[in-house]
């Protein structure tokens, strides 16, 4: 999918509600979840810095984006990343989107904040769904 630069986009942007984390020093994996549509599976998993997503404000971005997502899915992708890369600030993202239609499809792209490591905490990431 084409997502091209409108206004829509940062009406999305802003239904990524967050609440502070708890403790910013400790790395830890959060993950959400959700099929969209009939056959849309979209996963993040992300090690949050200062910010944590809503639950509520995954789902709601995720339904009020689905009219405007097409194949090919990595557009969307990309934007979807963005959008929780300025919204949510992670230390480290990954966003997962596999259609169950007919061709299989499985788009996943990570990012991470300059100068952030810490391989030990991937160990624990579950790259099978």
């Amino acid at each position: 999918m084409n997502v091209p630069i409108n206004p829509n986009d940062i009406t999305l942007r802003a239904l990524l509600e967050t609440a502070p984390n708890p403790n910013s020093k400790l790395d830890y994996i959060t993950s959400l979840s959700k099929t969209i549509g009939t056959d849309l599976f979209v996963s993040l998993t992300y090690v949050p810095d200062k910010w944590l997503l809503l639950s509520r404000a995954f789902e709601t971005y995720l339904e009020a984006s689905y009219p405007l997502i097409e194949e090919p899915y990595e557009g969307y992708a990309h934007k979807f990343l963005g959008d929780i890369n300025n919204e949510v600030v992670p230390r480290w993202s990954r966003i997962e989107i596999k259609s169950e239609n007919s061709s299989k499809r499985r788009i996943v792209l990570t990012d991470n904040q300059p100068k952030w490591s810490n391989p030990g905490i991937f160990t624990f990431i579950d790259s099978s769904f």
